[in-house]
């Protein structure tokens, strides 16, 4: 079949002719062949429509060069044999100017070459010689040369200023967002709570911005900064060149009109230049035009153009232009002047990141919406929802067991004084519709209790206008409850707190604590019979249901962690010497530090934004002084042998000791401050 197919009807295995495939399927409908079905089953029609295209390609290309020159021609408005030599250019030594030389290379005019000698005469009008390339004795010829034809450097862009990086990044959408939200915080904080009050959170968001914007805008300025010097680096490449007779290794950066350059397959051509002599040379010219097919250059056609690369061959030119002056420099020039226009993929992730702008804010918009509408009707509902009774109780608890104050200020608004937590209960029962004044001249206070390290909790007894005493208490929800054998359920009646009932509250309060929330139990006693400052109160642990479940190893473990200043103590657990190597771990050398720097800045700068009031000398010497006195204590601990469990159990017992009696050395001084 092989032998019928080449020899009788002339159908190769690969590149048969149009005419002989047409006249095998004349012949064959079907083959039986899969191989040759597939093989010869080419549409020649759409081979004829390639071709009528590839003529009609050639010939606009054609057209358009001949154009172009003859335009150019025109614009010169002179011919060949009217060029007269620049008058400075003649008093430098040279009969050929930059821009003639230029208009050769650039319109691959060979009779303009031919006028001037053909590169034999272009290189006499350069001083130069083919053979020996430029001469270096003259050192007032080479600064001539550069003054007449220039430096091989582009001009490039300065590079941008870290502003031009800190306004790009302000630009982002979620910035603007941001920005617009901290102007109305600023604008309604102000309005409401005064300057230093209510412009916390607002300034808050705008040093969020600032730091997101400088750090982006940083990090932007150093790539920038990167890519230009890796940029640098890539532009400086070392070629070889023929001086005075040599050859030897040169910068692309010193080549000047008249040098004659080596080149090999893989380089680059460093500037507009004209062949001089090589072998089966093909020039890469698709950076600047485009076209994928390789140029053959030789003596007939002798340009060369910077920024191609030599796909094979070897050969000497002789530079004729550089710098600006070359076709690769006139790219960059225009290249730069129409600006960075974005890829098609910037483009549309940009309209994306706008999109979800915008989602974002009108979801935003309608959850601000519905909480501050939605919020008085909580409150209103949950004033509805409970009994009198209840609510009349709690704000009695909340409005006279508290540390707080409610005060009205010059401008009459009313403002909460106090902690956290009492300025968070206050306003709870502010928004119960409650009284804060009334209610406290509704009683009369008859005992206070404040709150301490040991009850964990506070309390107050009021003696009530229509007779009688009764007990408020507030503190941990595990010692409150442990202490209350009744609860008003939401009829209003008091019943019995059984099993059950304990164990959702202690479910409630696990499920607080494991969200990181702080839970408080508010509760009251009716006092009979008299009251006694010292009437017990059942107190529980103080370390809450997680520390009280842990087996005794663990707690082993766990107890010199609680320690307030048992850091630098707990470090080494089996050393008296804690300080030995304290040096060499500098991370936690950086941990404490940081801790007592943190420290001092929030004691002593902070003020009202942290709720903290600075301490004197004295105050400092003592705080730091009772710290000091837990290490000699755990160096006393670690003296005690744990042969046996019931040492172990007896240095638990100790430390527990310890860790309290800290407790109890420090807490009144932290709530002093």
């Amino acid at each position: 079949m092989e032998r019928l197919m080449s020899g009788d009807f002339d159908v190769k295995a690969k590149h048969s002719s149009e005419e002989a495939l047409q006249k095998w399927r004349k012949l064959c409908g079907v083959v039986k062949n899969p191989k040759r079905r597939f093989r010869f089953t080419a549409n020649l029609s759409k081979r004829y429509e390639a071709a009528a295209m590839r003529k009609t390609n050639q010939e606009k290309l054609r057209i358009a060069v001949l154009v172009s020159k003859a335009a150019f021609q025109f614009i010169q408005g002179v011919s060949p044999s009217d060029y007269n030599v620049p008058a400075e250019v003649k008093a430098a030594g040279f009969d050929i100017c930059a821009d003639e030389l230029g208009s050769i290379v650039e319109s691959h005019d060979v009779k303009k070459l031919n006028f001037h000698g053909g590169v034999t005469g272009v290189s006499q009008k350069l001083c130069t010689s083919v053979i020996d390339g430029l001469t270096t004795a003259d050192s007032d010829l080479l600064n001539r040369r550069q003054e007449i034809y220039g430096i091989n450097k582009f001009a490039e862009s300065q590079p941008r200023s870290f502003w031009v990086f800190v306004w790009e990044a302000l630009q982002d959408m979620t910035l603007m967002i941001l920005g617009v939200c901290a102007f109305v915080s600023l604008i309604v904080g102000i309005a409401t709570e005064g300057w230093l009050e209510g412009a916390h959170d607002g300034l808050g968001i705008v040093a969020s911005i600032l730091l997101v914007v400088f750090v982006t805008a940083t990090s932007d300025y150093r790539q920038s900064l990167q890519f230009r010097d890796l940029d640098t680096e890539k532009k400086k490449i070392i070629i070889q060149v023929t001086r005075n007779g040599f050859r030897q290794k040169l910068s692309i950066y010193d080549l000047l009109p008249g040098d004659i350059v080596h080149l090999s397959i893989g380089d680059q051509v460093p500037a507009d230049g004209l062949f001089v002599s090589g072998f089966s040379v093909l020039i890469d010219e698709s950076s600047l035009t485009g076209e994928s097919e390789p140029v053959m250059v030789n003596s007939e056609s002798p340009f060369m153009l910077s920024g191609t690369k030599v796909q094979d061959g070897s050969c000497k030119m002789m530079v004729a232009t550089v710098g600006m002056r070359t076709q690769w420099g006139k790219l960059m020039a225009t290249l730069s002047e129409g600006g960075d226009d974005e890829t098609p993929l910037q483009v549309k992730l940009n309209g994306v990141a706008t999109i979800i702008g915008k989602i974002g804010l009108f979801f935003a918009v309608v959850t601000f919406t519905v909480l501050v509408v939605d919020q008085p009707t909580n409150a209103a509902s949950l004033v509805s929802e409970m009994p009198v009774s209840a609510v009349k109780l709690l704000l009695q608890s909340i409005f006279n067991n508290t540390g707080g104050e409610v005060a009205v200020n010059k401008d009459g608004k009313r403002e909460i004084l106090g902690t956290p937590t009492e300025t968070a209960l206050l306003e709870f029962g502010l928004s119960l519709n409650g009284d804060f004044q009334e209610e406290r001249q509704a009683v009369k206070l008859v005992k206070v209790e404040p709150f301490n390290s040991t009850k964990k909790r506070m309390g107050v007894v009021l003696e009530l206008h229509e007779g009688g005493l009764r007990a408020h208490t507030k503190g941990a929800s595990e010692i409150v409850l442990a202490a209350c054998d009744k609860v008003i359920n939401s009829n209003g009646d008091i019943v019995p707190l059984d099993e059950e009932s304990i164990n959702l509250l202690n479910g409630t309060i696990d499920q607080f604590a494991s969200e990181a929330l702080r839970t408080l139990c508010l509760a009251y006693m009716e006092l009979e019979g008299g009251f006694s400052p010292e009437n017990p109160m059942p107190v529980s642990a103080i370390e809450g249901p997680d520390f009280r479940e842990k087996s005794l190893e663990e707690l082993l473990q766990l107890v010199p962690k609680i320690q307030i200043f048992n850091e630098i103590s707990s470090r080494e657990m089996e050393e008296i010497d804690v300080f030995k190597g304290i040096l060499d771990n500098y991370v936690f050398v950086v941990v404490i530090g940081g801790t007592v720097l943190s420290q001092i800045i929030i004691v002593e700068f902070l003020g009202t934004f942290a709720n903290t009031t600075p301490l004197t000398f004295a105050q400092w010497f003592l705080s730091v002084l009772i710290g000091f006195l837990g290490m000699p204590i755990a160096a006393g601990l670690k003296k005690i042998p744990p042969a046996r469990a019931s040492s172990q159990v007896e240095f638990t017992i100790l430390s527990s000791s310890s860790a309290q009696l800290t407790d109890k050395l420090m807490l009144p001084l932290c709530d002093a401050v």
